[in-house]
């Protein structure tokens, strides 16, 4: 009774001696990959790591997102920064008023005869 399926099929001459002792190292070789540690089924191992990338990939669209965003913010402030540099007026040169409505405030600036001329 305590003779192994493989004993008994050695014994009657359906296998040799090299089969049966290759079938029982790769019987103790799976038993050792699953001891320590490896996981048996890899879809579950695959289907984590393309839900990680997956995660990853959306994070770094957001954080793309917000610096391209911040970037233009910074551009259309620095292009006003320069269009208000160029196209000021400085108070000597101006000696006749000009008044404009600015919300609800009358507002007076001097400007020279051509700037006046073309305003009016």
């Amino acid at each position: 009774m305590g003779n192994s399926l493989q004993d008994q099929l050695l014994k009657m001459g359906l296998i040799d001696e090299k089969r049966a002792s290759e079938a029982r190292k790769s019987k103790g070789k799976k038993d050792r990959t699953t001891r320590k540690g490896k996981p048996a089924t890899p879809d579950a191992n695959a289907e984590r790591v393309r839900k990680a990338q997956v995660e990853k990939a959306k994070r770094d669209r957001e954080l793309n997102e917000k610096r391209v965003a911040r970037e233009e913010r910074k551009a259309r402030a620095a292009q006003i920064a320069q269009l208000i540099d160029q196209n000021r007026i400085s108070r000597d040169e101006g000696d006749l008023p000009h008044q404009f409505v600015d919300g609800k405030k009358i507002r007076k600036i001097f400007v020279p005869q051509a700037m006046r001329r073309d305003l009016v």
